[in-house]
């Protein structure tokens, strides 16, 4: 800085500044001379004016910084009213370097400006939820993506509980999920058939894994079950989700009896807790009120005692004529009642 002063004597005294930044512009020295040698420069916010200086912004915990790069993300301490218009997230990107310097592109100093965006009151809601789930006839593959999804949730703000693999759903359970075809359609399990009776959300395991890619929970519409590979598009999950947000029940003041030995699947333990579950009164002994077997509607009647074997047989046998006189279904039709979630399936 002496022998520059020096050179600059002949120059009258008002032009020995620009003099001086002419000079210093021209000399070749290390890095770290030039930036000790350009003081008339703020080295974080640009050149210095004759205004208010510009508020500093806060450099959040997670900004990573380099030895010939820096790169950080910094979140705006302020809202613009065009961001609470638009809030989504804004990238800038400004290079903080004289582009006349000759070393300026290694010590490029990048900052990512990261707006603070205001959440919904919908997205809200939704983070809010805890989302408790079971599985139910999951392949292999989907059961995989599953679990990779399940592994990224940490990042997350989403709650879920995932409940032990049981034969039935417990009453906290929200969700079941499943593997779907292309048509919406899911195996028929006993579990699928219990979330009817009790109104769960039956849904396609791509509601789970496309809810953790994008962070919030979506809407389960689009990935409810409409049926399973047996009856075909029934509804049957949304119709139980009505009746249960009703306070309705698909055997609603029906009573049930269950005679004889079931030796196929559903055992007669799970057909008797299906139907409790869709709200029977199970019967332990034969019920009294015998009456003649004359309903020509086809269809049940509520008001009469309804009694459940295996199979209905071509031909009674004359220990089994008492049956006559009581409405008889199978223990299939207990389970197409349940899988299309409506009474009016015909009497066998």
């Amino acid at each position: 800085m002496p022998a520059i002063m020096k050179n600059l004597q002949p120059y009258p005294p008002l032009d020995i500044l620009s003099q001086c930044v002419q000079k210093l512009r021209i000399i070749k020295t290390s890095r770290d001379e030039m930036l000790a040698s350009c003081s008339f420069t703020d080295d974080k916010y640009g050149s210095i004016s004759d205004g208010p200086r510009p508020k500093k912004p806060r450099i959040s915990s997670n900004a990573s910084r380099g030895s010939s790069k820096l790169s950080n993300i910094v979140n705006i301490d302020h809202i613009t009213e065009a961001e609470e218009r638009n809030p989504e997230i804004v990238l800038h990107s400004e290079i903080q370097a004289s582009q006349e310097d000759d070393w300026s592109q290694t010590s490029l100093s990048k900052t990512v400006v990261l707006s603070r965006k205001k959440p919904t009151q919908d997205s809200r809601k939704s983070l809010e939820r805890v989302i408790k789930i079971m599985y139910t006839g999951l392949t292999s593959s989907s059961e995989e993506e599953v679990e990779r999804s399940l592994a990224k949730i940490a990042g997350t703000d989403m709650r879920i509980e995932v409940f032990e693999d049981s034969s039935w759903i417990p009453d906290e359970v929200t969700h079941v999920i499943t593997h779907m075809d292309e048509h919406h359609l899911c195996k028929r399990t006993q579990k699928y058939l219990d979330a009817i009776t009790k109104g769960k959300w039956v849904v396609g395991h791509r509601w789970l894994v496309e809810s953790i890619l994008v962070g919030r929970w979506v809407d389960e519409r689009s990935y409810e079950v409409v049926g399973d590979l047996t009856n075909g598009v029934t509804a049957a999950t949304s119709k139980g989700r009505f009746l249960k947000s009703t306070g309705g029940e698909l055997f609603n003041g029906l009573r049930v009896y269950f005679q004889g030995d079931f030796q196929r699947s559903p055992s007669r333990h799970d057909l008797m807790l299906l139907a409790r579950s869709a709200g029977a009164r199970i019967l332990q002994r034969r019920p009294a009120d015998v009456q003649s077997n004359d309903n020509n509607s086809g269809v049940i009647n509520v008001d009469r005692p309804l009694v459940v074997i295996e199979d209905i047989p071509t031909k009674w046998k004359k220990s089994q004529e008492w049956l006559t006189g009581y409405q008889v279904v199978s223990s299939n039709w207990m389970i197409e009642t349940i899988s299309r979630c409506s009474l009016q399936v015909p009497l066998p």
